[in-house]
């Protein structure tokens, strides 16, 4: 955007790679460049999606549709989530209610917290972390562990402690409630630092 406008933006990087927490480095212990910790994108990243064009990488992401995601527990339990092709929230709803490895209370607690969703007030969440959040909201274990946990590492890069509610809230929002067609995950092709930052910088340097 800086670019666009004719400025010449200063990029600061506090490690001696580009990319910040979607940078790959190489790792000694296994001889091979990996990635700064595994990312996935959520389909609904519009500013995202249109970098990536701008760089001509989208191709390099490989973007479900609609949201699919496998849940493995241990060896017995196992639980395949794919979003139903329905109007939202129903699409993701729906799906945990009938497949998940859920409770009676926990299906109830999920239908109740379906329809709480949407009165929520997203500034009352900004001083809360997803922990808070979900203590505030009476989740259960199981829900945590089959849902909230992986969900939340996935998408914010942080654990649930710290993770901020806000955040979350947004993601959900944005990503998986507002419809089965931009509820899909994206997963990367290759590593990221051949997809945003070594693109990146030939762009930069091409615009002078």
């Amino acid at each position: 955007a800086a670019l666009a406008q004719g400025r010449q933006p200063l990029l600061l990087e506090r490690t001696a790679g580009l990319g910040g927490r979607a940078r790959s480095l190489f790792a000694r212990d296994v001889d091979s460049m990996i990635d700064n910790g595994q990312h996935v994108l959520a389909a609904s990243y519009h500013e995202t999606r249109r970098l990536l064009r701008r760089l001509g990488q989208e191709n390099a992401i490989h973007f479900q549709q609609p949201l699919s995601i496998h849940f493995r527990f241990n060896q017995r339990r196992n639980f395949p989530f794919r979003a139903w092709r329905l109007p939202a929230p129903l699409h993701f709803l729906l799906p945990l209610l009938f497949g998940a490895p859920l409770s009676r209370s926990d299906r109830r607690y999920l239908f109740r917290w379906g329809r709480r969703f949407r009165q929520t007030v997203p500034e009352q969440l900004k001083p809360l972390t997803v922990r808070q959040w979900l203590d505030e909201a009476g989740q259960s274990p199981l829900l945590e562990q089959l849902l909230w946990e992986p969900l939340t590492l996935a998408t914010l890069n942080t654990p649930l402690r710290q993770a901020s509610a806000f955040l979350l809230y947004q993601v959900l929002q944005k990503a998986f409630l507002s419809s089965a067609a931009t509820s899909g995950l994206g997963l990367a092709t290759r590593l990221l630092g051949e997809i945003f930052a070594r693109p990146a910088e030939q762009f930069i340097r091409q615009q002078g």
